[in-house]
């Protein structure tokens, strides 16, 4: 069924139109059974429930609807569901004194963050932590209301929390020992277009690649170090945490870096979230860490002068 002009307008309204798009393109592609299963908690507002089945029902996304405390890692199991959604009278996880986190890496994070929560919710996180390990596809598992399900399922920042297992990173000293057709695909994907030959020609100081090819970042070298050439999360990963398992790999490697993006790029804001400092410089906004005051001012300078190979 084609959803409404009003439908439209109202999802719009609560991110981008391109972010809305991304996201039905992906569920759409998924078997109808795998899109999500909702795990309701008895207090949830029933009215609101039924209202963001209605919606889903207009864009074609017909979720599993099952109580909390039903069979849902056999149910996850049987179905190949990419996502379990806890929906609750919650924001998401909340740990006390600190704010509730966006996403929740079970990798690294479990053990941190487990003792901060108040019973409810570590009893959640526990739940979610079950699922995950339990299945042997990729899944995750967010916490949200149903006041905000539409923003987690449609939009690159979400609400609540995602809980999900933290991507493998893989190093690669150049690019003969990469997949070349994937990591030209994934850039592909995030860019919107080829990547020039002329880049697989360049010096690296660094190919990181993360979980089966779903992103991967380029770090070149330069007169003041670590120069950030690429990042790229394909479409169908983004929102995922995939980004941030690159990041931390890269920073781990580089304490100084500086890297440059155009204003209109989704991931600027992001971007502001990671550096130390940041500069506009024509067309670019040119960001930094790790480097000293004195430096800056060549960072923008080399950032500004590095080649062009996407249109955004």
């Amino acid at each position: 069924m084609p959803p409404t002009d009003a439908l439209v307008r109202f999802l719009a309204g609560i991110g981008k139109p391109s972010e809305l798009e991304l996201y039905l393109d992906l569920f759409r592609a998924q078997q109808p059974e795998r899109f999500a299963i909702l795990a309701v908690d008895a207090r949830v507002d029933q009215d609101a429930l039924a209202l963001d089945l209605r919606y889903l029902g207009q864009l074609g996304l017909h979720p599993h609807v099952a109580a909390r405390g039903d069979d849902l890692l056999a149910l996850a199991r049987s179905r190949g569901t990419r996502k379990v959604i806890f929906l609750g009278p919650w924001r998401g996880l909340e740990p006390v004194g600190r704010p509730v986190p966006s996403l929740v890496d079970l990798t690294t994070e479990l053990d941190e963050l487990r003792p901060a929560l108040p019973d409810e919710h570590r009893a959640l996180l526990d739940e979610a932590h079950r699922l995950i390990t339990g299945v042997e596809h990729s899944m995750t598992v967010s916490v949200t209301s149903p006041l905000d399900l539409l923003r987690e399922l449609f939009t690159v920042r979400g609400a609540g929390t995602m809980i999900r297992r933290g991507a493998v990173v893989t190093r690669h000293a150049d690019y003969a020992s990469v997949d070349r057709e994937r990591l030209e695909a994934v850039m592909e994907s995030a860019f919107g277009a080829t990547p020039p030959a002329a880049l697989f020609e360049r010096t690296v100081s660094g190919i990181y690649v993360a979980d089966d090819y779903a992103g991967a970042a380029v770090v070149s070298p330069s007169v003041l170090g670590a120069y950030l050439s690429k990042f790229a999360v394909g479409r169908r990963a983004q929102g995922a945490g995939i980004g941030r398992d690159l990041w931390r790999a890269i920073a781990a490697d580089h304490p100084a870096l500086f890297w440059r993006a155009r204003d209109a790029n989704a991931i600027t804001a992001w971007y502001q979230q990671q550096c130390d400092g940041m500069a506009r410089a024509g067309e670019w906004r040119v960001f930094w860490r790790g480097l000293a005051a004195e430096q800056i001012p060549r960072a923008i300078e080399l950032a500004c002068a590095a080649p062009v190979d996407f249109p955004v």
